[in-house]
């Protein structure tokens, strides 16, 4: 399942992974690195509170919402997960029903979210610090990009 979002994609994200059981684990997807760290998917281990996971995806907010060199995913030891992406979409992986209300209660309404093509992604310089931030925030396990990542 997945929503088009165009604005308050964090908090919606936020929202959603209450949908899921704790501990929870991130993943963040960087595609493009631009403040001198390594493309990859950096993992943590599911080891994260929702205050734990609300305090990260705040702090980022306006680099994860506003660039588009990376994607942000917050699962659980289910192998449930939700994923925010670097074109506003949010892909939920678990409970669909539960994920279904939420959405509603936040005000979305059932269609098919479309891309614009052709379409740009937008790196802006000043998320470079953000990044370099980022990449010294947890103890991440860093893997190689996975075909679609970059999609």
């Amino acid at each position: 399942m997945w929503a088009g979002a165009d604005e308050a994609q964090i908090e919606t994200l936020i929202e959603l992974v209450q949908n899921l059981e704790p501990p929870y684990g991130i993943v963040w997807v960087l595609t493009v690195p631009r403040g001198g760290s390594k493309e990859g998917r950096y993992a943590t281990m599911p080891e994260f509170s929702l205050d734990e996971v609300s305090v990260f995806l705040r702090a980022y907010c306006d680099s994860f919402e506003c660039d588009g060199r990376h994607a942000i995913w917050v699962g659980d030891t289910d192998g449930r997960f939700v994923v925010y992406d670097q074109h506003n979409w949010l892909h939920c992986y678990g409970p669909v029903d539960r994920h279904e209300q939420a959405l509603r209660r936040l005000g979305f309404t059932e269609g098919t979210p479309e891309l614009t093509v052709p379409h740009s992604h937008l790196f802006h310089d000043e998320f470079d610090e953000a990044e370099r931030i980022m990449t010294a925030a947890f103890e991440w396990h860093l893997s190689e990009l996975q075909p679609g990542d970059d999609e």
